[in-house]
């Protein structure tokens, strides 16, 4: 199944020591699949820690309000080439799916 998935959020983060954060967000999500399109929100709360100077983890559960409501749960890990550039990946288990991403992230 081909699926094209867009998330729109906005995010607080609290910072909880100097190397871990706690954060929730609130999310417009877009999901195309071959079988249609479903548009709702969803919600997550998470930590994220520097484990070491440039590997960090994290945790996060999530909420999905789309065609119908699914609780998912969320592990990931960054190595930050540098202070800008981090590459990552993350495994998350909602309901009956299983998600894996490979990631890239630039800092400006």
């Amino acid at each position: 199944m081909d699926i094209n998935t867009l998330t729109l959020a906005a995010r607080y983060r609290l910072p909880l020591n100097t190397t871990t954060d706690g954060y929730a967000g609130a999310n417009f999500e877009r999901f195309d699949t071959d079988g249609g399109d479903d548009n709702g929100i969803s919600l997550n709360a998470g930590i994220r820690s520097m484990v070491m100077p440039n590997i960090e983890l994290g945790g996060e559960v999530s909420y999905y309000n789309l065609d119908d409501s699914d609780m998912g749960i969320k592990l990931s890990g960054k190595y930050y080439i540098n202070h800008r550039w981090a590459v990552g990946a993350s495994f998350e288990m909602i309901d009956d799916r299983d998600v894996m991403q490979a990631t890239a992230r630039y800092v400006f």
